[in-house]
């Protein structure tokens, strides 16, 4: 290279969906790179290898350059390229020797190049929102995490978690994750789904005093919704068994619906 490189604000990334139009044309890279093996090729996720799959144009220049594949990429596929740098020192200064402003430019340039490439994985990567108060996550040791899920504690924190008493799922879940057998899981899963549709009269029928009666026993409270005039109705309600009511007087004419899952069929 003649003159250093100018390394601007730009994220060392870009990523192109394939399709007809730009399958076959080079895809640019609009940040630079040092060298040719300094640039990351994946379509999907396989990493290609450069001189082999594709070639890259321009290393070295300020404002990018192409990559040319030996075999355009599919249709629908994704093509990611972004800078990839060894974070290391290029150069080494000697005491009262020649000091050159090309040597020092050019290694001000790949700290710069290596520090973008840090930044952005850490855009990429779990992180607090700059709001949220300081926490600590670090994951658990191996021994305690290995075969266990990711979850997070009252106070945001990592934590192994071991079953569906640690895990935020519906009760209908609950019961699908502790099932031991196959058996018991097919029992589970057999819940029928049933709609049914009233409509209140003038004896105020929903109300405490004279509830529904639905035509099978839900498997939880849960898994009941309910509508009037198509309104979800959300905690103005009560289910004991088939009964079901509203903690209000529904107006004559209403359209209740209500829907749940039930093993009473």
């Amino acid at each position: 290279m003649s003159e250093h490189i100018q390394i601007g604000d730009r994220r060392p990334w870009v990523q192109y969906e394939v399709d007809e139009t730009n399958r076959t044309q080079p895809f640019p890279y609009p940040f630079p790179i040092f060298e040719d093996a300094d640039l990351e090729v994946y379509v999907g996720t396989a990493l290609l290898t450069v001189g082999q799959d594709y070639s890259v144009t321009d290393a070295g220049m300020s404002e990018g350059g192409t990559v040319v594949f030996s075999e355009p990429p599919s249709i629908g596929s994704r093509v990611t390229l972004r800078r990839r740098l060894d974070i290391q020192r290029t150069s080494d200064f000697q005491e009262s020797g020649e000091f050159r402003a090309k040597v020092l430019n050019d290694e001000l340039d790949y700290q710069t190049a290596a520090i973008q490439q840090v930044a952005d994985d850490v855009t990429r990567s779990l992180r607090l929102p700059a709001t949220d108060p300081d926490s600590g996550l670090m994951l658990p040791a191996k021994e305690l995490r290995t075969g266990r899920f990711l979850a997070f504690d009252e106070n945001g924190g990592p934590v192994a978690a071991t079953g569906v008493t640690e895990i935020p799922v519906s009760p209908f879940m609950e019961g699908v994750l502790d099932d031991d057998d196959p058996g018991e899981l097919m029992r589970t899963v057999a819940l029928t789904p049933v709609n049914e549709t009233f409509v209140s009269g003038s004896g105020a029928v929903g109300n405490a005093g004279t509830p529904f009666e639905l035509s099978h026993s839900p498997s939880s409270s849960e898994d009941v919704f309910v509508w009037v005039n198509n309104v979800p109705q959300l905690a103005n309600w009560e289910l004991d068994g088939k009964a079901f009511h509203f903690d209000f007087t529904p107006a004559e004419g209403d359209r209740v619906q209500i829907r749940y899952r039930t093993g009473d069929v």
